[in-house]
């Protein structure tokens, strides 16, 4: 019997600083579809059998995708970690995915293998593919567990999804070379440049 996963939250509140204030969730991909990232990220979720939610604050997203749930962070002016808490609080499932939406070659493939782990740890997820950390934004969280975790981090101040990391158990997502690369993101205009299908 499968983990129950049933959401992936698709985080789309960040600020673009590096790309120049533009949404990077709706930067077209390569190709003659020119399909939007935020537009690739509710199908793979789709196409692994999960539920996308949109979670953080997008006024610019506006009738992208209207079937998608939206969740306002529920801590505001803190980044990602206000994000994770509103998944972790209103996602139904024992589990939850955080997905960014500028992360364009993670595959459905993926998602279901990160979905499908059976551990008891309380975050799968993989290395970074730059550093030393742990990719908090394609990751599974246990919601209770991982839930008051955080809850405890904002009360404290501290605001880094690596934090957690350091409070609970973690399961590495081992991946192959391809995969690896999969995790490359969208942070600023070289790396849209450099492209890749996205497919």
């Amino acid at each position: 019997m499968g983990v129950p996963v049933t959401t992936v939250g698709i985080f789309v509140g960040g600020a673009s600083r590096r790309m120049g204030g533009a949404p990077k969730g709706l930067l077209p991909l390569p190709g003659p579809a020119h399909e939007t990232l935020v537009a690739r990220a509710v199908r793979v979720v789709r196409e692994a059998g999960l539920r996308p939610v949109f979670i953080g604050h997008a006024p610019w997203l506006g009738d992208v995708a209207p079937d998608v749930p939206r969740w306002t962070d529920r801590h505001t002016g803190i980044g990602p970690m206000g994000g994770l808490a509103t998944l972790l609080a209103q996602s139904d499932g024992v589990y939850a995915i955080a997905l960014a939406c500028d992360m364009p070659y993670v595959t459905a493939a993926m998602l279901a293998r990160l979905a499908s782990v059976e551990t008891n740890a309380a975050i799968v997820a993989p290395r970074m593919t730059r550093g030393t950390g742990w990719e908090a934004l394609c990751a599974r969280y246990h919601r209770d567990r991982v839930s008051s975790v955080i809850e405890a981090l904002v009360a404290s101040r501290r605001y880094a999804l690596q934090a957690a990391f350091d409070e609970l158990p973690v399961e590495p997502l081992l991946l192959g070379d391809s995969e690896a690369a999969a995790l490359r993101d969208w942070d600023a205009p070289s790396d849209v440049e450099r492209g890749g299908d996205g497919s």
